[in-house]
This record gives structure tokens, C-alpha cells and sequence, in this order.
């Protein structure tokens, strides 16, 4: 691991080596950028802040937002676009926009910040529409870079690209042979099960006496942990249709439970399916239980099953989840996309 600031270097000689130092949050270029937290201290705060100032709509962004709305906190979400967690399908991404409103979450679209000072016991940010807002702590939830400062990777052959990314090929092994690197340095898919499946991948290889397993990185299931949480796997409808025309099945409900109790609390589910073969090749979830949802959905997804295979499959009533499997009806088909 990297050296702490009190270490002095020192030397391993090992046959083979691995690079698995991760990653580490990073802040804008903003004037006042120190006076922000980031991830790394959000939960070393001394007590919770009565107002919370989130900048960035991310995994850890959405996440965090939820936490502090959770506990009781006042929260501003500030981000550059006009919907949340960009690279998720855009149908998912409207309805978790509704879901953070719905928390009494204040958003902040298409704002840019362009300076932190401190006035008193409270924190001013300044957006680049001329509005301030005014915090008792600001989180900056604005992206990781690999965590390679310490690691003199100028003294070896290995390649990183512009964001500090180490490069590696198929097999993880950077261009210094016997030197491999796997999980966030790598900066391809950061997510901790990828990691652990790299090094399984990457131990099999080298040691195993049995050919490597063949993991399938394409369907990755994802989630994020707002309340209500989103999951997903596969596709979102804007990737599909660069391979062609796809069939859309969409819902929206209220769950039972929820309608009994006299509340609302929306659910929203999302098939994407290839027109041509079937193949349902993206499923979309915000609700209730998504993650748990999306663990067994995400076979299902990796094996190539149809649409037709969902609808031959029997729900269970009364749940949320059987509706993955009852909707017949087709909302829209969307073309290929112009390349």
C-alpha cells in the first residue's frame, strides 16, 4: 500500500507483484475547495451538520444526499446537468429525480460552483448562476482518480493514462512484465465485487490448476443505496439501440403495502429487449428491495433469456418483483440509433 507520511521508502522483491491501492476522492478547482469534505471524512464529523450542501450527483453523491436527508439534515444537491447520475438509463434517472424531491432534497440542475468562503460558523458556495447557498458543511462527491502518487511509477515501464489510470490488458498485467494491477487503479469498472472478482480471476491464472473462471463484466449489476434505491443491469435503452432497434416495457406503481397504508412511495421498473432476437438485454428497478431484486434478475440477464422466458415464468403475489415477469404490453419500440 502507499507509504504513510511518516514511512520511509523501502524495497519488495517478490516474483510477481499486484497493484491494488484504489482509489481517492477528488475535489474541484474551486477557491475555498479545502474548507469541503469528501468522502474519506463524512463519517469522522463530530456531530451532524444541520444543513449539508452536496455537489455532485453520482453513486456517492445520490448516496450520501439520502444519509443526511435520512438523519434529519437540511440538503441542497448542486450538480451540471439536468438529471442525476449520468450513464444511467434516462427513464431511471427521471424517476430518482422525482424520488430525491420527494425526500425534501432541494436540487440544484445545471449549476456549476465556482467558489467556498467561509462566513462565521457557516460555509457560503457560489454557483455560476449567481445564486449562493449557504451550509454548515460541504461535500464534494465530484469523481475518484487511482491512488498512485506514492508508487514511483516513473522508475518502471508501466503506462497510466491522463486521468492516472494504470493500463493493463486482458490478462491485468500493466506493461512491466510481472507487474499486474486490478480493481480501482485500473479505473475500468470501480465497484469493490469487480475487484474481488479480478484478483479471484487474477489468482486462478497465475496459481490455479484449473482454467480461470470466466466472469461476465458486460452485466455487472449496479445499485444505489438512496431510499427508495435504484438497481440495474445490462443496457440502458440509450446503449441498446446502438445495436438496433429495441422493445421498451416501462412501469410505474404505487406498492400495495404503500396503497394499504394510505402513502405514496413510487416504484418504477424497466425491460429493455432486443427487437430482433428477444434477449431482454437491460433491466431497470427503482424501488423498494431493488438490489435484491437485481442479484437474481441479473442471471437471468447474463444467460441470454427472452422476453419470452420472463413471461412464461410465474409471479409472486403480492410482491413488487412480479412485475417483472406480468408486463405484456409493449410501451414503445425505439430504432436503432444514428450512428
Amino acid at each position: 500500500s502507499p507509504l504513510a507520511p511518516t514511512e520511509q521508502p523501502r524495497t519488495i522483491t517478490a516474483e510477481r507483484i499486484v497493484i491494488a491501492t484504489g482509489s481517492t476522492p477528488t475535489k474541484l478547482d474551486i477557491p475555498g475547495a479545502e474548507l469541503a469534505i469528501t468522502s474519506d471524512e463524512a463519517f469522522a464529523l463530530p456531530q451532524r451538520p444541520e444543513r449539508v450542501i452536496m455537489i455532485g450527483s453520482g453513486y456517492i453523491g445520490i448516496e450520501f444526499a439520502g444519509i443526511f436527508a435520512g438523519l434529519g439534515s437540511q440538503v441542497d444537491l448542486v450538480y451540471r446537468r439536468d438529471l442525476p447520475l449520468r450513464g444511467f438509463d434516462e427513464d431511471m434517472r427521471t424517476a430518482l429525480a422525482d424520488a430525491i424531491d420527494a425526500r425534501g432534497i432541494t436540487q440544484h440542475r445545471h449549476a456549476n460552483p465556482t467558489s467556498i468562503t467561509r462566513n462565521g460558523a457557516e460555509l457560503v458556495l457560489t454557483l455560476d448562476n449567481g445564486q449562493t447557498l449557504r451550509a454548515d458543511c460541504i461535500f464534494m462527491a465530484t469523481g475518484r482518480r487511482p491512488k498512485i502518487d506514492a508508487l514511483e511509477l516513473g522508475k518502471t515501464s508501466i503506462t497510466t493514462a491522463d486521468n492516472g489510470r494504470i493500463q493493463v490488458d486482458g490478462n491485468s498485467e500493466t506493461a512491466h512484465p510481472g507487474i499486474y494491477a486490478i480493481g480501482d487503479v485500473t479505473d475500468r469498472i470501480n465497484l469493490t465485487p469487480v475487484a474481488i472478482a479480478e484478483g479471484h480471476n487474477l489468482a486462478d491464472r497465475l496459481f490455479g490448476q484449473a482454467p480461470p473462471r470466466q466472469w461476465c463484466y458486460a452485466t455487472t449489476p449496479k445499485a444505489v443505496f438512496f431510499s427508495p434505491p435504484l438497481a440495474t443491469v445490462g443496457l440502458t435503452e440509450e446503449e441498446a439501440t446502438q445495436n438496433g432497434a429495441v422493445d421498451i416495457y416501462l412501469t410505474r406503481f404505487n406498492p400495495m403495502r404503500y396503497t394499504l397504508a394510505g402513502r405514496v412511495r413510487k416504484t418504477a421498473m424497466k425491460l429493455v429487449v432486443d427487437q430482433q432476437s428477444q434477449k431482454v438485454v437491460g433491466v431497470h428497478i427503482l424501488g423498494d428491495e431493488a438490489p435484491e431484486m437485481l442479484q437474481a434478475v441479473a442471471i437471468a440477464v447474463t444467460a441470454g433469456l427472452t422476453k419470452a422466458d420472463f413471461d412464461r415464468t410465474i409471479g409472486i403475489h403480492p410482491t413488487s418483483a412480479e412485475e417483472l415477469v406480468t408486463m405484456r404490453t409493449r410501451t414503445r419500440t425505439t430504432p436503432k440509433a444514428d450512428k
